[in-house]
């Protein structure tokens, strides 16, 4: 009787640890994947942002394109304040300041000098902790360049 109790007893303490483990690989994997979804729907917030940043800049209306940048640069920030150090996160980070440099851009042809020095020290701050080595003010502006579709006639004449 005592061996068969004793043997009860360790299958149902190995039954519940069994059921531990396998509970726990069920939560480690639910987080990976909310995680995953995460990213992705991220991602595809960035990109619609930056769609609507292109389509107001295509339509010349500087009002409407200050507040497409405006508000990608806010959206970017909340992306980044969830998660700073994955790899999305790095690339978003490299959005944020190159949409932050051609705010300055922006700032700076208005006449806004003090807003444009802000945005452009933001800009670098941003760079840096995305943890590029690219991160002069100049390769900024190359950059902001190349996502505005300007020329270098023209990210001559932003500096």
């Amino acid at each position: 009787m005592k061996v068969r109790n004793l043997l009860l007893i360790t299958h149902a303490v190995a039954a519940l640890v069994g059921a531990g483990a396998a509970a726990t690989f069920a939560m480690m994997n639910f987080r990976h994947a909310v995680q995953g979804a995460a990213l992705r729907s991220d991602a595809a917030i960035s990109v619609h942002y930056s769609a609507m940043v292109e389509a107001s800049q295509e339509r010349g209306n500087d009002g409407e394109y200050e507040r497409a940048l405006k508000s990608y640069v806010s959206v970017l920030d909340s992306v980044l304040a969830r998660e700073p150090r994955s790899s999305l996160y790095t690339a978003v980070a490299l959005d944020q300041a190159v949409a932050l440099t051609r705010l300055a851009q922006f700032e700076r042809k208005r006449g806004d000098t003090a807003a444009a020095t802000q945005h452009m020290n933001k800009a670098g701050t941003v760079c840096q902790a995305s943890g590029s080595a690219y991160c002069t003010p100049d390769n900024l502006r190359e950059w902001a360049a190349r996502a505005s579709g300007a020329g270098a006639a023209q990210q001559k004449i932003a500096q």
